[in-house]
């Protein structure tokens, strides 16, 4: 997105404190109800009957290993945030470079594909969110739509291979 398509949505969100606001909350939240869906996720693994220690192990390993793999990636391509190339974000963040793959988009990837493995429907609901990271993120100006598209592949992608192998 070039920075004269984001003035646009800085604008818009600017002339609309309510959107704003929830947009600011929303990059916060969301990622936190994920986490909170992964927690609760490996708290049900925990303590129901017959769960198999190996999906348990799993489910804590295959995101583990992924986190890992995406920020040795973000650190190798070290690509510049949006708001180093002329954009001015709404929310404000200081980080420099490592901008892809983003990496709430990731966590929020493989901890769906986690999800989806072991749980469809709440999979599907942490695609729902994880969608919302990717969107909030753009909006925000803190990530182009390239760094959360490869972040929730690589996420998704990672997440899925890891969990059914």
């Amino acid at each position: 997105m070039s920075p004269e398509q984001y003035e646009k949505i800085y604008i818009w969100f600017q002339r609309r404190p309510i959107a704003y606001r929830v947009l600011r909350n929303a990059t916060k939240a969301l990622p936190m109800v994920i986490a909170a869906s992964y927690g609760i996720l490996l708290l049900s693994l925990v303590v129901l009957p017959d769960t198999p220690h190996a999906a348990l192990l799993r489910a804590i390993l295959v995101p583990a290993v992924t986190l890992l793999a995406g920020s040795l990636l973000r650190r190798w391509c070290n690509v510049p945030r949006p708001y180093e190339k002329g954009i001015k974000p709404l929310i404000d963040k200081q980080t420099r470079g490592q901008s892809c793959p983003s990496r709430h988009a990731l966590s929020a990837g493989v901890i769906s594909a986690v999800w989806l493995v072991l749980c469809p429907a709440g999979g599907v609901a942490a695609l729902v969110l994880a969608l919302g990271v990717c969107v909030t993120r753009v909006l925000a100006g803190v990530h182009s739509i390239w760094d959360v598209t490869a972040g929730l592949l690589f996420g998704l992608g990672l997440g899925l291979l890891g969990m059914l192998i």
